[in-house]
């Protein structure tokens, strides 16, 4: 039991030794842009595009939804407002810490060519945002949304996955006390 026991804690040990050797490079690796929602909010009193947002992932803009209430009414052809399903990122980086830029065109651009949005955040203007598009462009700022934290990180639960495993290996082997 005793031979178990031992050989046990050090394939324990060994898991966890390469799970954190493995995940060191993602604990140090940062992003530019803070994963989550910025909201379009405009400064300058010009706020049809207010409202308007943009989702980051690890510095890549992942989802989007860009409108301009200005844009129905005008009599110009449009598919406004813009968001995964009827347009793509044309454009799109990550310079410095909160400082970002990006361009969205709609799938439509050559025969509807206000459909297209650019985007920036500490970037012309520091302490400033920017949303453009056909219609207007205010000046604004760019607001994170409030996030929920996350209730684990992949390395906690693969730790624990693997633990579990090793826990499991270690108990069906283990002989079967008798009552007798």
């Amino acid at each position: 039991m005793l031979f178990f026991m031992k050989n046990f804690k050090s394939q324990l040990m060994l898991i966890m030794a390469i799970v954190a050797l493995s995940a060191a490079p993602l604990v140090h690796a940062t992003s530019f842009v803070p994963n989550g929602t910025y909201t379009f909010t405009a400064t300058d009193g010009d706020t049809p595009l207010d409202g308007s947002w943009v989702t980051f992932s690890n510095d890549v803009i992942v989802k989007w939804y860009l409108q301009d209430s200005a844009a129905s009414g005008n009599g110009v052809p449009t598919d406004i407002p813009l968001t995964t399903s009827n347009s793509s990122v044309v454009s799109q980086g990550a310079i410095a810490p909160n400082e970002w830029y990006f361009t969205i065109d709609g799938n439509n651009i050559a025969t509807q060519p206000f459909d297209s949005f650019e985007g920036d955040n500490n970037v012309i203007t520091p302490g400033a945002g920017h949303l453009f598009d056909g219609f207007g462009d205010p000046t604004g700022i760019w607001s994170a949304a409030a996030s929920t934290p996350d209730s684990g990180s992949s390395l906690g639960l693969l730790t624990l996955a693997l633990g579990g495993i090793v826990g499991m290996r270690w108990s069906v082997r283990r002989p079967v006390l008798s009552t007798k």
